[in-house]
């Protein structure tokens, strides 16, 4: 599935991709429903931690080229993980998630979130 893909599942009142969970991965668990960016979104059916739903809250069934298996990876390589111009004004259950995805382990901590992300923003941005 292509990112364009995810980006018309998007929920117009949220400008969320709706996900049913089917890991856990810190804060959520598997079996709820989460909303996350359409890049996010993308990466976590990819890892095979959610797959996205629709209206009616039923699974979209969609075609995966090399869906990947969940691993405990090592951090991203520099740009891969989105992180949204305004992800300051997220509530801190949608920060750690980008946060881990930058650390490549579990975030549980806003104080931890915020700092891993300022960290990665400084990083970009010295090149």
């Amino acid at each position: 599935m292509d990112l364009q893909d995810f980006e018309k599942l998007v929920r117009r009142s949220t400008g969320l991709v709706p996900m049913l969970m089917t890991q856990d991965v810190t804060p959520d668990f598997k079996g709820s429903t989460v909303g996350l960016f359409p890049k996010m979104a993308k990466e976590y059916f990819e890892k095979g931690f959610a797959t996205p739903i629709g209206k009616d809250g039923a699974p979209v069934k969609i075609k995966a080229a090399g869906k990947a298996k969940p691993t405990k990876s090592a951090p991203n390589p520099a740009g891969e993980v989105a992180i949204p111009d305004d992800w300051r004004d997220l509530h801190h259950l949608q920060m750690l998630p980008i946060a881990s995805a930058i650390a490549g382990e579990k975030v549980a901590k806003k104080d931890e979130a915020i700092a891993i992300i300022e960290l990665e923003l400084k990083r970009r941005a010295e090149g």
